[in-house]
């Protein structure tokens, strides 16, 4: 009788830890998942480049995604990290220069001498270069740039027509600009960035503020999964470092992956 009741015991464990097991990851089922360009294809070029955007567009990426700061003289410029020591090697603030300052700088050497001569682009280049082309734009640290919501605004209101919105979405890890921009740009697409864990009831609640989700792969799970789709979120995945990444994260019943390279 004892044995028996170990037996059962066991039973039950490992009928838990399968059950877990199947539950850690979202399920895996047959979908058109879209590819995003990550600043550009910027494994080949160096990042938030026309040389990386144009790469992207030649490989038929579904998005390109790119990052978007403002200069001081309020003009708004391509480019992910606040400070311009990593891809310009000049230890000063995007903040702190003017555009025409801005673009006297190589961001090009840093990745290869190849792409020497590379400049930082304004946001109103892209979208005349890439006009027919769907832009993930990403609004890096805006509390450091009061009002460049109101800037990004007036730039895609001169840029495109309302028939057109539909090219344009507008993410941000900072969910109060993304609010900001709601109030300005109704009819545009808007997502929030996430890096950590995120609390099921607050999923919930952005289903009436957000259309997409834009995780980290740490941070998917079946439980979000499951929250995000009942708020009808469409659901982005970046952090994807190499091919097993990849595979994994494309198997599973997302929307997009968001990638700095091509792998298929």
């Amino acid at each position: 009788m004892i044995l028996l009741k170990y037996f059962i015991l066991l039973v039950i464990f490992f009928s838990y830890l399968f059950y877990c097991e199947q539950a850690a990851d979202p399920p895996a089922t047959p979908h058109t998942q879209l590819l995003i360009a990550h600043r550009g294809l910027s494994s080949y070029a160096p990042e938030n480049t026309i040389s990386s955007f144009d790469l992207a567009a030649a490989e038929g990426f579904d998005l390109i995604e790119l990052d978007v700061q403002m200069s001081k003289d309020k003009q708004l410029v391509v480019i992910h990290d606040t400070s311009l020591k990593r891809t310009a090697n000049f230890d000063e603030k995007v903040a702190n220069l003017t555009l025409d300052e801005l673009q006297t700088l190589d961001v090009g050497i840093w990745f290869d001498e190849s792409f020497a001569g590379e400049t930082i682009p304004t946001l109103n280049e892209v979208f005349t270069k890439y006009k027919d082309h769907h832009l993930l734009i990403d609004i890096k640290r805006p509390s450091l740039y009061p009002g460049i919501e109101q800037v990004l605004a007036d730039n895609i209101l001169k840029s495109y027509k309302p028939q057109e919105y539909s090219l344009l979405s507008i993410q941000s890890a900072d969910l109060t600009s993304i609010r900001i921009l709601q109030t300005l740009l109704p009819h545009i697409k808007k997502g929030l960035v996430v890096s950590s864990h995120i609390p099921y009831h607050q999923i919930n609640a952005l289903g009436s503020e957000i259309d997409f989700l834009t995780l980290h792969k740490r941070t998917l799970t079946i439980f979000v999964y499951q929250q995000a789709k009942r708020a009808n979120l469409t659901l982005y995945i970046w952090g994807i470092q190499n091919k097993y990444d990849y595979k994994n994260v494309k198997r599973l019943a997302v929307d997009g992956v968001v990638i700095n390279k091509t792998y298929d």
